[in-house]
């Protein structure tokens, strides 16, 4: 009974990630040329990571950044 509960539980948590914006939870392959492949552990969406320390987050998320983050740029 409390493993059914559970399992409805984490069914209900995936259910609704996957229909609103996932906080996503990166599980990202090791580093094996100019970019690692990484799938996120809740919704399943892949993305490309740079292996690259030079590359900057900022501007890969440039459409993503907040008001209040306009003043550290």
């Amino acid at each position: 009974m409390v493993e059914e509960s559970l399992t409805k539980s984490q069914e209900t948590t995936t259910s609704i990630q996957t229909q609103e914006q996932c906080v996503h939870h990166w599980i990202i392959d090791p580093p094996d040329g100019p970019v690692s492949k990484g799938a996120c552990k809740l919704c399943g969406e892949e993305k490309e990571f740079p292996n690259d320390l030079s590359y900057s987050w900022k501007e890969d998320n440039k459409d993503e950044i907040k008001e209040e983050d306009l003043f550290s740029l």
